[in-house]
């Protein structure tokens, strides 16, 4: 059955302006809402989409759909397919711009898992850069899952590629307040996605570089979590950074002793429990 499967799955084109219009063909078909059957014949409709007449068109079309986009996000095309869909400059709140930019980011991040070998080294700056100018510009969509996604991707990125300077070049080079947002979502997800089993390295070392590149960047880490603080919603992602931060990285305890003011809001928070802060506050005291 399988093999049958695979023969009837139409082929990946190399070229990225012919797959893009596949991948919204195949996006579309997955996305879009099943037809509603006539009331007259409502009840003859089967659970796996099928009718009693045997017409299983639309869950057919749905399966080959989903089974393309599956086979698509192993293909070497796939990483400029995906760019090409977080470029895409649609309406935000649109419904079907929003599940092609989270299929792209979903892609990219998986991909920087595991496909980065289909890439020339020398082109993974690029796509780093690229990561980080798609992260920076939804940042102020408000769509936190894509952005979340984005951001898992440029921490698995700079795990491959040895990116050993990421917290200090994010903490320099994104000073504004917008982008704020984006570097406390990449040091939260940093540490985590570095010690992620998923993450399929070809020399092992990579991931111990990195993970003595956190400790050294600790005090830096900590700092900026401190200073960030200042709204809720800002302390919300500053607590959330410090929380992953502690649990996967051997902070030395004279680096938290250095960030007083936070640990004190932080047990401050604690005599508040109708804050939004309260449940993150508990998580960090107990790391």
């Amino acid at each position: 059955a399988s093999s049958s499967a695979e023969q009837d799955l139409p082929p990946h084109s190399d070229n990225p302006d012919e797959e893009l219009q596949r991948i919204h063909l195949a996006l579309e078909a997955v996305f879009s809402p099943q037809r509603q059957p006539h009331a007259s014949s409502a009840s003859a409709t089967n659970a796996d989409g099928s009718t009693a007449s045997g017409s299983t068109s639309w869950w057919e079309r749905r399966q080959l759909a989903d089974r393309y986009l599956t086979s698509f996000q192993t293909t070497a095309v796939s990483w400029m397919v995906c760019d090409r869909l977080l470029q895409d400059d649609g309406p935000v709140l649109d419904v079907v711009q929003q599940q092609r930019r989270f299929f792209a980011a979903q892609t990219l991040h998986t991909k920087c898992r595991s496909d980065v070998y289909q890439l020339p080294r020398e082109s993974l700056p690029s796509l780093r850069d690229s990561l980080v100018n798609h992260l920076t510009r939804h940042a102020s969509s408000g769509d936190t899952v894509l952005m979340t996604r984005l951001a898992l991707a440029v921490a698995a990125l700079a795990v491959q590629m040895s990116w050993t300077t990421v917290v200090s070049d994010l903490l320099t080079k994104l000073e504004n307040s917008q982008s704020g947002v984006v570097v406390l979502e990449v040091l939260r997800v940093l540490p985590e996605e570095c010690a992620s089993d998923r993450l399929i390295l070809v020399d092992e070392n990579v991931r111990y570089v990195m993970r003595d590149h956190l400790i050294s960047s600790s005090p830096a880490v900590l700092q900026y979590c401190q200073a960030h603080t200042a709204t809720p919603s800002e302390a919300q992602r500053a607590y959330g950074a410090l929380h992953t931060w502690i649990r996967y990285v051997p902070v030395p305890p004279t680096v938290i002793t250095e960030t007083q003011n936070l640990m004190e809001s932080t047990v401050q928070t604690l005599t508040v429990p109708e804050s939004d802060l309260h449940e993150l506050a508990v998580d960090l005291i107990v790391e």
